[in-house]
């Protein structure tokens, strides 16, 4: 008896700390005792919940499949690699760099027939990539310190109007705020006084103009009391 046909065949196999699950479909028996029998050579704990069932998309190798999801599965702590039609995904994790790096490289050349649709392995970086990203963060840094030398610069002669924008990059988004606010603020505080500065100014002006005002007005009446005595010595003479 023919198994009954699937609209869409889809395969999961998937990895814990309790071992292997096995959900889906096989394309027939002889599939189904290849996939056990490997499964079970892992040495882990087998679920099997496949059913036969016919689909398999035209063109997708189905042993060259299951060799594959198992190779993988092998290096992950935790993972599942799942094919819906002829679309593969894979993700899990590994905290050993080497054994991530050789799932990356097997799913490179993918089963006869089958299509990578997504690949989301969590695993430590390799050392090379460890210097790539410590020579990225040192030449950020040079960078970010540069610019803000620049800005620095920028106060010590008086120019308060520079602000760090989007080339100091996200890393250093807290120096480049906290510089910005602090900019403005000094910018704020120094026109303020500037503003007291005037008034002030303006004070001492309007002190310094009323009182020639009183020293004119004083020299006038002394002269007015110089003239008065003056009339009266004459009429006493």
């Amino acid at each position: 008896v023919a198994p009954a046909s699937v609209a869409t065949f889809a395969f999961a196999a998937a990895r814990d700390a309790d071992g292997l699950y096995l959900t889906g479909f096989t394309p027939d028996a002889a599939a189904h005792r290849a996939l056990i029998a490997a499964a079970q050579a892992t040495k882990l704990p087998v679920q099997d919940h496949t059913r036969i069932a016919a689909g398999l998309p035209k063109g997708v190798d189905f042993a060259a499949l299951a060799k594959l999801a198992l190779a993988e599965l092998g290096g992950l702590e935790q993972g599942k690699v799942k094919l819906v039609g002829d679309k593969l995904s894979v993700q899990g994790r590994t905290l050993d760099w080497k054994l991530g790096v050789e799932a990356e490289k097997r799913l490179k050349t993918p089963p006869a027939g089958v299509k990578l649709a997504e690949v989301a392995i969590d695993r430590p970086p390799t050392p090379d990539e460890l210097a790539a990203e410590r020579e990225r963060a040192a030449a950020t840094q040079k960078r970010a310190m540069a610019r803000l030398g620049e800005a620095l610069s920028g106060i010590a002669h008086k120019r308060l109007d520079g602000r760090l924008g989007d080339e100091i990059p996200g890393d250093y988004a807290a120096v480049r705020r906290d510089f910005n606010v602090a900019v403005a603020q000094l910018a704020e505080a120094l026109s303020a006084v500037a503003v007291a500065s005037q008034a002030v100014q303006a004070g001492v002006s309007e002190i310094g103009g009323a009182a020639g005002g009183l020293s004119e007005r004083t020299a006038r009446q002394a002269r007015q009391l110089e003239q008065t005595a003056a009339s009266l010595g004459a009429i006493t003479d």
